[in-house]
């Protein structure tokens, strides 16, 4: 399968959020043409936060020898502005991404009601369009 655009990512990983009341982050890796090498559940976190370790995102970029990473996380509040500790965790994983050679294509925050948030873009998108289930 190939991602053509972010929104692909967003409905990828939203149909794998378990327990919509906790943050989950996910890694989308990806191979220079955009096809998905594997998808990974990177953390459950809390309401409010998520431990996020570049070595938790990187294990599974080497394994599946994929050259592009994908960062996604819900906000269980909605709200999809990134937090001060969002701007640290997508600061330090892709400075581990560049020593790696593995680039971080964008890092998401989407909700449940079809809206996300691009870092990467700063921009907020809406997915409901895409989402007919």
């Amino acid at each position: 399968m190939k991602i053509n655009n972010i929104n692909d990512s967003v409905m990828l990983v939203k149909k794998r959020i378990t327990d919509p009341s906790k943050e989950h982050c996910f890694g989308v890796y990806l191979d220079p043409d955009g096809n998905i090498k594997g998808i990974e559940l990177i953390s459950i976190g809390s309401l409010t936060a998520s431990i996020v370790e570049p070595r938790e995102v990187f294990r599974p970029a080497l394994y599946f020898n994929a050259t592009n990473v994908i960062l996604l996380h819900n906000h269980p509040s909605g709200q999809l502005l990134p937090s001060p500790q969002d701007k640290n965790v997508m600061r330090m994983i892709k400075k581990s991404g560049d020593i790696l050679h593995i680039q971080m294509v964008d890092s998401l925050i989407f909700n449940m009601d079809g809206e996300y948030y691009s870092m990467v873009v700063k921009k907020k998108f809406s997915y409901t369009k895409l989402d007919k289930k």
